[in-house]
């Protein structure tokens, strides 16, 4: 019985290597496209994430605009004040979260991890936008802390017209 197994190993030990070789080579291509559609979802993350910051900047102008217009026209500036407090917030976290990594709100409303930018290309970015942005957000805070007050249109101008000559960098 021995001999007779032998001879069915020896009659098809071609065929049985090259199912073996087959089965590994198809492992390792599903272990590489696992790996690679990681990588993918990661950076379309990341890619959705700097596209809100860039809407995030436009919407920061925008309540900047509302809340001077409003108080131009003597009407109340609660709802510009709120829509600017929340979206600096999140830009300052999301600004943050590419530069030192950690969790942001997605766009879908649900916290998500973001790596660190670590590329030379990416830091030469997230620098320059670190430049503009920390002079906006120290014209920006006051606003967020204190409400109405006699500086309140004074602080208001002062961030529209750099916010105006610096949305598009930012």
């Amino acid at each position: 019985m021995k001999a007779h197994a032998r001879s069915y190993f020896g009659k098809y030990r071609e065929i049985i290597w090259a199912v073996a070789l087959f089965l590994v080579l198809d492992l390792s291509v599903l272990v590489l496209n696992f790996y690679i559609s990681y990588q993918i979802s990661e950076d379309a993350l990341s890619i959705n994430l700097a596209g809100r910051q860039r809407m995030l900047s436009q919407r920061i102008t925008k309540s900047l605009l509302m809340a001077q217009a409003n108080i131009n026209q003597d009407m109340p500036i609660d709802g510009a004040l709120a829509e600017l407090t929340s979206t600096t917030k999140l830009f300052d976290e999301t600004l943050t979260a590419f530069e030192q990594g950690g969790m942001v709100l997605g766009g879908d409303k649900k916290t998500v991890r973001l790596a660190a930018i670590a590329t030379p290309e990416g830091l030469v970015i997230l620098n320059s936008a670190r430049a503009i942005w920390n002079p906006y957000f120290e014209k920006v805070g006051p606003l967020l802390k204190s409400g109405l007050s006699s500086d309140t249109l004074y602080q208001i101008d002062s961030a529209v017209r750099f916010g105006l000559a610096n949305n598009l960098k930012l």
